[in-house]
């Protein structure tokens, strides 16, 4: 019988490469397919705050077949989990692993004085929200991820600076949705040396701006002021985005459904939507 092999444990002890082949395993054939290199999985642990010694492993005898990574952090005087992934093996779905590898990780991260958990599922993904459903989450808000080659306005002669550190004060001020977990203020600061944060000026004042990574083309998030030809401005951010490799695509996550300029302006540039998520809630 499978469930009289199971083990239940934190992953503080596994080689973070077997975690690693673990992850890309479980996710080789998901909805959007992640595969990561080991740069990017250690960039993970290590963006998203994810504690090996609160994140849990399923084991059948001493082999890894399903996880929850748990990122922890403090947001207020809130200790918070953020679940990055859960994932089961293929051969291994169907027999209520994650459910139980939920619990676990509950129980666990309550002893510990986390008092709310976050999570993404995507909206499609209909089994793995009833699980989560059925243990006390509930949707807080929808979020998309568009993908695309944007098709963006003539250069204008803008005033476009990069910044040595992000403007903390700018973001807030001018994006028009609360950043997801791994873009949050925290999660950039630990990975700022993979992220550009520009501003584009008039008459000297920023009044847009847009952090991104260059070499992925990924938008972590972007914002403008409450000016004429926000378009403008914005083009202009977007651009320096893909200039520097033309032919690879630009990609924005998780973009409040509720921040309705800000998806109209990637619909209008050619970018495409291409899956919705559900944010999801624990509070103890």
């Amino acid at each position: 019988m499978l469930n009289s092999r199971i083990v239940l444990q934190c992953l503080s002890c596994i080689d973070v490469q077997t975690l690693r082949s673990c992850f890309n395993a479980a996710f080789k054939n998901y909805y959007t397919p992640i595969q990561l290199s080991r740069e990017q999985f250690a960039d993970k642990l290590i963006t998203e705050a994810i504690d090996l010694k609160l994140s849990f492993g399923i084991f059948d005898e001493d082999e890894l077949v399903g996880f929850i990574l748990n990122g922890i952090d403090i947001t207020g005087s809130q200790k918070v989990a953020y679940n990055t992934a859960t994932g089961i093996l293929p051969e291994y779905r169907g027999y209520r692993l994650s459910y139980l590898l939920l619990e676990h990780s509950i129980l666990q991260l309550k002893q510990a004085g986390v008092t709310k958990i976050i999570l993404e599922v995507i909206e499609q993904n209909i089994p793995a929200k009833k699980v989560y459903e059925r243990v006390g989450f509930i949707v807080t808000r929808k979020l998309n991820s568009y993908i695309g080659k944007p098709v963006l306005q003539e250069p204008q002669p803008i005033e476009i600076e990069t910044l040595a550190s992000p403007d903390w004060e700018l973001i807030r001020k001018n994006c028009e949705w609360k950043p997801s977990w791994q873009y949050s203020t925290n999660c950039i600061k630990r990975a700022q040396s993979n992220y550009t944060l520009q501003v584009a000026r008039s008459e000297n004042q920023p009044v847009a701006y847009c952090i991104s990574n260059f070499s992925t083309g990924m938008v972590a998030h972007f914002g403008c002021g409450d000016i004429d030809s926000k378009e403008k401005y914005l083009s202009a951010l977007f651009r320096q985005v893909n200039g520097i490799n033309n032919t690879q695509y630009t990609y924005v996550d998780n973009v409040d459904t509720n921040a309705l300029y800000a998806n109209t302006f990637l619909l209008s540039i050619g970018l495409t939507r291409f899956f919705t998520s559900c944010e999801m809630e624990l509070v103890f």
